[in-house]
């Protein structure tokens, strides 16, 4: 993937991560012949491969999870992504939206392999019977990455 093509918030980069097993990055520019009609939005390309510099520690801190992981489909723009004997996971939340998003959703607790409250880092979380509800609220085209668990 190029880093051109991308956004500020770098939801390309986390889409990616979330749906492909190995990432390769191309590059800070684009080329012609992938852009669409009209070319790109312009954008700092030094910003734009400091914050993919940042989610790249963040990616690979938590890679298990996507490489080795099992992947849950919550909702189209849920995913959930578990190792086997590892409590807890990680959620990716998309906003493919221009306009701020709030996001209610629910999991249920066996794909956390958890009997219990865990950790939850990037939401707001309430544990009750066998399922964890979160809420987050997003920006305009804006990925989240939450963990659920001591990852």
């Amino acid at each position: 993937m190029t880093m051109a093509a991308d956004n500020n918030q770098c939801v390309f980069f986390w889409w990616t991560a979330s749906t492909v097993r190995h990432l390769g990055i191309g590059g800070k520019t684009s080329n012609k012949t992938i852009e669409p009609a009209g070319g790109l939005p312009p954008y700092d390309p030094e910003q734009r491969f400091a914050a993919y510099q940042a989610h790249m520690r963040t990616y690979n801190r938590l890679k298990p999870f996507f490489v080795r992981g099992q992947f849950h489909g919550i909702a189209e723009h849920i995913h959930l992504h578990t190792l086997r004997d590892v409590p807890g996971g990680v959620l990716n939340v998309f906003n493919l939206t221009d306009g701020e998003q709030a996001f209610e959703f629910e999991v249920p607790t066996r794909l956390l392999g958890a009997t219990g409250a865990l950790l939850v880092k990037g939401a707001n979380a309430a544990w009750g019977g066998d399922v964890v509800r979160l809420n987050v609220t997003l920006p305009g085209m804006c990925p989240a990455v939450i963990e659920l668990g001591k990852l």
